[in-house]
This record gives C-alpha cells, structure tokens and sequence, in this order.
C-alpha cells in the first residue's frame, strides 16, 4: 500500500464541489417551496370561495397561484440559505486547512534558510 501525499489541488476541488452544490440546494429549495405553497394557496381559495358562494374564475386562482408562489419562493429561498451555509462552512474549513498548509511550509522554509 502506497502512501497518500498531500494534495491541495483536491481540496480545493472539493470546495467548488460543495458550492456548486449549494447553489443548487439554494435553486431547487426556492422552486419546490413556490410550487407547492402555491399550490396549496390555490386550492384553498378555490375551497374557501366556493364555500362562501363566490364565482371563482380562472384569473383569481391564478392570482392566488402567482401570490402563494411568491411567497412559498421566499421561504424556500430562506431553507435553502440555511442548508447552502452549512455546506459552505464545510467547503470554507477545507481551503482553512489548505492555507494553513501553505502558511507552514512557508514558515518552515523561513526557519531552514534563517
């Protein structure tokens, strides 16, 4: 069994990885949100309208789809925030790990030619 080196390059993959994924998260999130409490807003003014014996035409569910997506896109947008920043965090402690890396060897060289 060889001995693993260091390789800094990796980390640094690792990083973009984890905040392209995050981005992702970030997108999905703010659509699946929108979607579904849009949805649901829909459906349950169409509920609520014909109950009370309101005509409900096609612009008022509309409306009320346009209205619950927005609102549903927005707290998605803030779930996936949440869920984005901790992939971050973990990306940000890898390339810690690679600069400090870096910063020994660096303080080290400055030792050996001292």
């Amino acid at each position: 069994m060889s001995n693993v080196k260091y390789d800094p390059v990796v980390i640094q993959t690792f990083a973009n990885a984890m905040y392209a994924k995050a981005q992702k998260i970030i997108i999905s999130e703010t659509i699946k949100y929108g979607f579904f409490i849009g949805f649901g807003v829909m459906v349950a003014s169409l509920l609520v309208f014909t109950k009370i014996d309101i005509e409900v035409g096609a612009g008022n569910t509309g409306l009320m789809f346009l209205i619950g997506s927005c609102i549903g896109g927005y707290i998605g947008w803030q779930n996936g925030q949440l869920k984005a920043f901790h992939l971050k965090l973990e990306a940000q402690r890898a390339l810690c790990f690679v600069q400090m890396e870096q910063n020994t060897k660096s303080t080290q060289t400055l030792t050996k030619v001292a």
